[in-house]
């Protein structure tokens, strides 16, 4: 195998999304670059949740669970009000991105200190991993996006960029 470096500090935004997708594209070109030092697959998720269940959770409980379910090398940022990307380095495959869109889910199915279950059923997830020649930011996050749309679009929870339509 190889070794993986000592995971970058997850860097924790100020308080608005712009300082997320500013701390994002800088975390994600160089994970792109570590990804290919490493011959490595990286995967982007991009959520949204729902605006009438985002208002009734906060945007910092909803960010702890997505913390708490991401690995610490894993950068977690609020892109938009309702919306938060992931960038995780490292994965096993595409199958790895999968089974943390499902911990997230899980997480969000949990109820908060209210009793009331937070986010789960509002929440859409699109995914896109790339490895080798595919790694590109732009093509990257225009892919998870793409898959998000297509989640939030067709009823359906979480949609990987490569299941067709």
């Amino acid at each position: 195998m190889f070794d993986v470096p000592s995971p970058v500090p997850q860097v924790r935004e100020v308080d608005t999304p712009q300082a997320g997708r500013t701390g994002l594209r800088h975390f994600l070109d160089a994970a792109i670059s570590r990804a290919r030092n490493h011959s490595s697959m990286l995967a982007v998720l991009c959520l949204e949740i729902d605006r009438r269940v985002a208002a009734g959770a906060s945007a910092d409980e909803i960010d702890q669970r997505l913390r708490r379910c991401a690995r610490r090398s894993d950068f977690v940022a609020q892109t938009e009000p309702q919306a938060w990307m992931i960038v995780a380095e490292f994965m096993d495959g595409p199958y790895a991105a999968h089974r943390l869109a499902h911990r997230i889910l899980d997480s969000l199915e949990q109820p908060d200190a209210d009793g009331h279950a937070c986010a789960r059923d509002s929440t859409s997830i699109g995914i896109a991993t790339a490895s080798g020649h595919e790694l590109e930011a732009e093509h990257l996050l225009q892919r998870a996006t793409e898959a998000l749309r297509r989640a939030r679009d067709g009823s359906r929870r979480l949609v990987d960029a490569g299941t067709p339509i």
